[in-house]
């Protein structure tokens, strides 16, 4: 299957892997951490890299990240758009090989029970998985729950094979699990019952569902046969089940995110003839570069500023009618405001339509919890990542909207970080209650004993 551009740059063998990492400045301040979310230690990794220290690269990497695998091939990298160099380190292609050369043996140090607290966490996406490894190294008893029989999110279901092959997160996963996190896969419903984990004695929550459900575009003719949310395509597709044939079929990818190129480029591996909508121009399209470039080399058809207006058919989808856009004054995401141009509609042909607009949380399960959410659905957090309800605590894509797996990643750090702080500090207080209580007992026992 066709590399991306940037995945054709540098090779993967040891030696070009020692020599590109030899080309970093070590900076004194180096501005590939600053711009990475979870502020991880690049440049101490990429220099063992770069003198052969393989194994210490991979250890540096581990005790901030728990998907290097997975991150060294699905990271947007931002720490390498930073980077000072004009041909910039290639840091995530570093982070792939160190992670790839262990795949065979364990990641981390046994973990012994130190502590006799219980954490549940809801969700086994990044930010979820993350957090249950911080807490289990701090010797927190940790389970984590999911809807989904298998865990790892939308890393280990909805990422294509070609950009992430399943091996890579369930060796990641296997390792969390080996540390002693107990995982709970298949227990929850829609229903999201926070008192009955209190209940079941656990001390502290972090819900981490992240945000499955795929955004509608409201528009006539979303019910028809042949309408597809992107998301679950790329599950089904992932996860071998039944689909419909795409060979030679006309597929219509709304969007221009990575989900719709995820969606585009799966399409057409499975034979289909695709056109990529998206009603913004290319330097508004948010999805990585690598992605576009490969979508274009794959022969993903783009239809640039325009936007569908209705999906025509009689019970299925033949057409959508599209009408073409231009830019406005910016919107208060900084990008420039899409303006229909009035008279511009036009039909094309289609067979399916894949709707890949966005991604929003759960929201009828999350209100039944009584925690207190955002116009938008998503949960209320406190800069120490706590919810509106004590002892709870939340992130990941539930807490920011859709994000980067490395934004994940850092907040799911940080609530494992609160959530410790939280529980030290509840048990001192415990324990501040019941201490003024026994010099007084010994006082009382003292007097009746010169009685």
């Amino acid at each position: 299957m066709p590399e991306t551009v940037v995945e054709k740059r540098v090779g993967e063998d040891e030696e070009s892997i020692r020599r590109e990492a030899s080309r970093c400045l070590q900076c004194d301040d180096p501005t590939c951490i600053e711009a990475c979310p979870l502020r991880l230690n690049i440049k101490r990794y990429v220099l063992e890299a770069g003198e052969g220290r393989f194994r210490a690269g991979l250890e540096t990497i581990l005790k901030q990240l728990p998907f290097p695998a997975t991150c060294g091939r699905v990271c947007p990298h931002p720490c390498e758009d930073a980077c000072i160099l004009y041909d910039s380190i290639p840091i995530r292609k570093i982070k792939k090989f160190l992670a790839d050369q262990f795949m065979d043996i364990d990641w981390y140090p046994g973990v012994e029970a130190r502590r006799e607290e219980k954490i549940a966490v809801v969700g086994s996406g990044p930010a979820g998985l993350t957090a249950a490894r911080n807490l289990r190294l701090q010797g927190y008893q940790v389970t984590v729950f999911d809807s989904s029989p298998s865990s790892g999110g939308m890393l280990a279901q909805s990422i294509p094979d070609y950009r992430l092959p399943t091996q890579f997160p369930r060796k990641e996963v296997e390792e969390i699990n080996k540390l002693g996190v107990k995982f709970e896969q298949g227990t929850l419903g829609k229903d999201l019952s926070l008192d009955s984990f209190f209940n079941e004695g656990f001390k502290a929550i972090l819900i981490g569902i992240g945000t499955h459900g795929g955004m509608k575009m409201n528009i006539p003719g979303e019910d028809l046969k042949g309408i597809f949310e992107a998301l679950d395509l790329l599950k089904n597709i992932k996860l071998n089940k039944s689909l419909p044939s795409f060979e030679g079929k006309r597929v219509i990818v709304v969007g221009g995110g990575n989900v719709a190129m995820d969606a585009a480029r799966s399409c057409h591996r499975l034979g289909a003839d695709v056109t990529l909508v998206y009603r913004r121009s290319w330097n508004e399209m948010p999805a990585d570069r690598d992605e576009i470039e490969g979508a274009k080399e794959e022969g993903v058809n783009f239809n640039i500023l325009t936007n569908p207006t209705r999906i025509l058919g009689k019970g299925r989808v033949t057409e959508v009618e599209l009408i073409r856009m231009e830019l406005g004054a910016p919107d208060d995401s900084g990008r420039r405001r899409p303006v229909p141009i009035e008279g511009s509609e036009f039909t094309i042909p289609a067979d399916f339509v894949i709707e890949a607009v966005g991604e929003v949380a759960e929201s009828d399960a999350l209100r039944q919890t009584g925690l207190e959410l955002s116009p938008g659905g998503l949960i209320k957090v406190n800069d120490d990542m706590m919810t509106s309800i004590e002892g709870v605590f939340a992130a990941g894509d539930v807490v920011s909207g859709p994000r980067t797996i490395i934004e994940a990643v850092a907040g799911g750090a940080k609530a494992a970080e609160s959530i410790g702080v939280y529980l030290r500090q509840a048990k001192a207080a415990a324990v501040a209650r019941v201490a003024p209580a026994i010099p007084a007992m010994e006082r009382s026992a003292r007097g009746k004993g010169t009685d």
